[in-house]
């Protein structure tokens, strides 16, 4: 009895962390179905109007004014995935079969000029989303995230991450065959 008594706080310990740790998995497998929500796929282009580095600005109205499918893409001179994307998309805007509009994420100009010195820009035109509200709207996880805008001003596919030739190639060009 002495024995029970003595290793009933290891005994009780132990089924306590079995309780947490089987809590904690629980909670991580419902937490991504809200860190990976896609309700924007589907339907219209957020409502937005923020700043440029022109001066012109950048709202979802100018978007959906253009002719054709958009590709937006929230990108910041930091992110080394960004930069890696940015051959990608270097290649599809020589292509012109979309326009590309930037959302630049926690960025500072200067950083962002000296970046397309260097290696070019994709962009029409690129926003600064300065206080996230933008990138809130769309769902943004981190950078570089991408969403294809058709005709009609609906995003048609999300993409989260870089993008490269392959997956141009193989998931969003044929969604812009009409």
């Amino acid at each position: 009895m002495r024995k029970i008594i003595s290793y009933s706080p290891l005994i009780l310990m132990i089924i306590m962390c079995v309780l947490l740790t089987s809590r904690l998995l629980d909670e991580e497998r419902n937490l991504d179905k809200y860190i990976f929500d896609d309700t924007i796929t589907g339907n219209p282009l957020p409502n937005f109007a923020i700043d440029s580095f022109s001066g012109e600005g950048l709202s979802s109205e100018k978007i959906r004014q253009k002719e054709g499918y958009k590709l937006v893409v929230f990108f910041a001179s930091w992110c080394v995935p960004c930069l890696a994307e940015h051959k990608t998309l270097m290649e599809i805007a020589k292509k012109k079969e979309l326009t590309i509009y930037g959302i630049n994420w926690k960025d500072k100009a200067s950083d962002v000029y000296r970046w397309f010195r260097r290696a070019g820009n994709p962009y029409k035109a690129i926003g600064i989303d300065k206080t996230a509200k933008t990138s809130v709207l769309f769902g943004v996880t981190g950078v570089p995230e991408s969403f294809l805008v058709d005709r009609r001003g609906y995003v048609i596919y999300r993409h989260n991450g870089p993008l490269d030739m392959k997956r141009y190639i193989d998931e969003i060009k044929p969604l812009m065959e009409d």
